[in-house]
């Protein structure tokens, strides 16, 4: 059953927040934890820089197959200290597979820091906007980072997919009933949060901040002047406000 306030909040305009390395950071996780991996090899004899970038390498290869799965990485960290052992002539046990496994799984078990903005930049927002969540990732894995961020109660609304397109967009908004032509997305990957909700008629504010290798796009150019930029979370209210007043005095 919908509570009172929330169904009040219905229809109004909304932002459309990504979760990791938008509201929470997640890529320096990951490096945290293919650097420990890493250090972990080099006691076997395999040389630390030559693990993380083919670590690297095979994780962007299985991406392809596995996408936001949860043994993804710590799979590539075992293909990687594997196919580099054979290829120095080295003989890996299967517990020291395992241990590169584990090293690499700590990823999903440490607190992803939440942007020092974010809490601030929603309370900002929610005077005029449902703000929504709208993530992709491995079911488990985010909601725990959801949790972790203390985030969850100034939403109107978590969606959790594992790929964003068109179509996740549509139904969060269809859920909040509102117009897609006056509410926002905003995301530091230009290929799963920019593109797809300028395709539906959103408007965009791109974060510009580390993102996996998967997620960038050599289409940015195609979009010149079709999104807004900015270099921090904290811009967006004041760039939303402004882009507002703006449409007003075109009308």
């Amino acid at each position: 059953m919908i509570d009172q306030q929330t169904a009040k909040r219905r229809g109004m305009p909304a932002v459309i927040l990504d979760g990791d390395d938008t509201l929470w950071q997640t890529e320096p996780l990951y490096d945290e934890a293919r650097t420990d991996t890493a250090t972990y090899v080099s006691s076997l004899g395999i040389d630390s820089q030559e693990f993380e970038q083919r670590q690297r390498e095979v994780d962007l290869e299985r991406a392809a197959s596995l996408g936001v799965a949860r043994v993804r990485f710590p799979g590539s960290s075992v293909e990687a200290a594997r196919s580099l052992a054979a290829s120095h002539s080295i003989q890996l046990k299967r517990r020291q597979l395992r241990r590169v496994s584990s090293i690499s799984s700590e990823v999903f078990q440490k607190k992803a820091p939440t942007d020092a903005n974010a809490a601030d930049v929603i309370a900002r927002l929610r005077d005029r906007f449902q703000i929504a969540l709208l993530t992709k990732g491995d079911e488990e894995v985010q909601r725990k980072r959801l949790a972790d961020s203390g985030l969850a109660p100034l939403l109107d609304f978590a969606h959790i997919v594992d790929q964003k397109d068109e179509d996740s967009f549509r139904y969060v908004l269809s859920r909040l009933q509102a117009n897609p032509l006056d509410s926002w997305t905003v995301g530091n990957s230009f290929r799963s949060d920019i593109v797809p909700a300028l395709s539906f008629g959103m408007r965009a504010i791109w974060v510009e901040a580390d993102a996996w290798a998967l997620e960038d796009a050599p289409e940015v150019a195609d979009y010149t002047g079709r999104y807004l930029t900015v270099k921090g979370l904290d811009e967006v209210p004041d760039l939303i406000t402004k882009a507002g007043e703006v449409a007003r005095d075109r009308s």
